[in-house]
């Protein structure tokens, strides 16, 4: 446990959000820093290239990265991410890496075939969520389609305004 908090220490996390990040994913209180931890704070660093000043950003943002598999979940994550468009200025930031903890075919798909199913094209869709990346983590049932419905037949809104101002 004490090599647990040095590890988060030295990566610039306060003890103030220990509460925080040991109550999402509690497995870290048993961890092995050297083999769980500082991969996936290089990967942050190295591959994310989230700057060192950000990293505690992104883990108290979301704590579930400290416990996921880097060649399992966080690359090929960032792969996909970075061919849908989150590249150069749109990159993966400290406040999107919430996306990294994401699964491509449960999670993140059915929100892009959601999209399509409405007659946008892949290209379009890449677009609105990178502009909008919050749409990669709204439920379909439960808040996309919803949302979509109420824009597109109550407020009178199209597919073309839907697609230009995605933030709607």
């Amino acid at each position: 446990l004490k090599l647990v908090e040095n590890c988060l220490l030295s990566m610039g996390i306060e003890r103030g959000a220990f509460g925080r990040i040991f109550d999402m994913p509690p497995q870290l209180l048993s961890c092995d820093p050297y083999f769980d931890l500082y991969p996936v704070f290089g990967f942050l660093l190295n591959e994310v290239k989230i700057p060192f000043v950000d990293i505690r950003k992104a883990v108290v943002r979301c704590p579930r990265l400290l416990v996921c598999d880097v060649d399992e979940k966080l690359r090929p994550t960032l792969r996909f991410l970075r061919n849908l468009g989150f590249v150069r200025m749109n990159a993966v930031s400290w406040q999107t890496t919430l996306l990294l903890v994401s699964s491509v075919e449960v999670t993140i798909m059915p929100k892009l075939d959601y999209l399509m199913s409405l007659g946008c094209e892949y290209d379009e869709v890449a677009r609105m969520v990178v502009r909008s990346p919050a749409l990669l983590t709204y439920s379909v049932a439960n808040n996309l389609m919803p949302k979509i419905e109420y824009f597109l037949s109550v407020m009178n809104g199209d597919l073309g305004e839907l697609k230009r101002v995605p933030q709607f």
